[in-house]
């Protein structure tokens, strides 16, 4: 849906208001209608604003709309001293891909790590590894090369989120020189959740034979955020499994093959639309729904 350009610049002037309330409520609208013509005038009320919530919920917005070249005004809020605010800044750093955050994101992070080494003569697991976690999986979402060896290094790992953000950074660099090692961890790996990122991140490396794992733990929303990212160009090979797999896989497929297929799914997806299980048949209309209205917008 596009939204009217005189309801975005109309939200936008409310972003210099002096009732705290208004602008924090056109900052929301602003995000859930993804605004992206009006992203100059949300830059400068982030930059101007001086209410902690407000500026938490204009790095949200930015999240939502889902342009990473908000991130030159986001990258100074890295090292905001408002917990808020920079684990909000390093989320959507991550979410939004934003190359260029890296070094900053992984400098923070070593050293966070060398400190701990440097006074406690190792790195404490605890909730004090709260920024660490946040800054590690900021790094995994954008997946750049510089933090290959990073990401090798606690692929083993004691830690089970440490090891799991290791396997989806790995899989989103896409470099299949590595493949054996993910492999052998793959082997070793007693997580479930952690092995699932491996199966995420081999067949990114070019093991397609992993898909079916992922599939398979469609119940589970990791896998179906691993499936979300696919390019459309790749939804193509989950459509077998919308024909042989049970009802509700076949449901959460629709629904990733709706939000980021093309309209070569269109077939099969009518096909399933006739289906005498209303449950199928309802996500299958949406899906169809939302294939052939981006189809009619572009």
């Amino acid at each position: 849906v596009v939204v009217r350009q005189d309801v975005q610049d109309a939200l936008a002037a409310l972003l210099s208001w002096q009732d705290e309330g208004i602008r924090r409520n056109a900052v929301i609208a602003l995000g859930i209608l993804r605004a992206h013509s009006v992203l100059q005038p949300m830059e400068n009320a982030l930059t101007n604003e001086t209410r902690k919530n407000i500026k938490v919920e204009l790095i949200r917005a930015f999240y939502k709309i889902g342009d990473p070249s908000v991130g030159s005004v986001l990258i100074p809020l890295i090292a905001d001293p408002d917990k808020k605010i920079h684990d909000e800044a390093i989320f959507a750093l991550g979410r939004l891909r934003v190359f260029e955050a890296v070094p900053q994101l992984k400098t923070l992070y070593e050293s966070g790590v060398e400190e701990r080494r440097k006074i406690l003569g190792f790195v404490p697991v605890s909730g004090r590894d709260d920024l660490q976690k946040k800054l590690l999986e900021a790094l995994a979402y954008i997946g750049d090369p510089s933090c290959r060896d990073l990401f090798l290094s606690i692929l083993t790992d004691s830690r089970e989120l440490y090891r799991l953000h290791a396997a989806e950074g790995l899989g989103r660099i896409g470099d299949s020189s590595y493949v054996t090692r993910v492999g052998q961890q793959y082997l070793r790996e007693k997580s479930a959740r952690v092995k699932l990122a491996l199966n995420y991140a081999l067949y990114h490396l070019g093991r397609e034979e992993h898909l079916i794992e992922i599939v398979q733990n469609l119940d589970k929303d990791q896998a179906y955020y691993y499936l979300l990212e696919m390019n459309a160009t790749d939804v193509p090979q989950l459509y077998p499994y919308l024909e042989e797999a049970d009802s509700s896989i076949r449901i959460r497929l629709l629904e990733i093959t709706g939000l980021r297929g093309d309209p070569s799914a269109v077939p099969i997806i009518q096909k399933i639309a006739e289906s005498p299980n209303k449950e199928l048949a309802s996500a299958a209309n949406l899906a169809l729904r939302r294939i052939l209205g981006r189809s009619s917008a572009n």
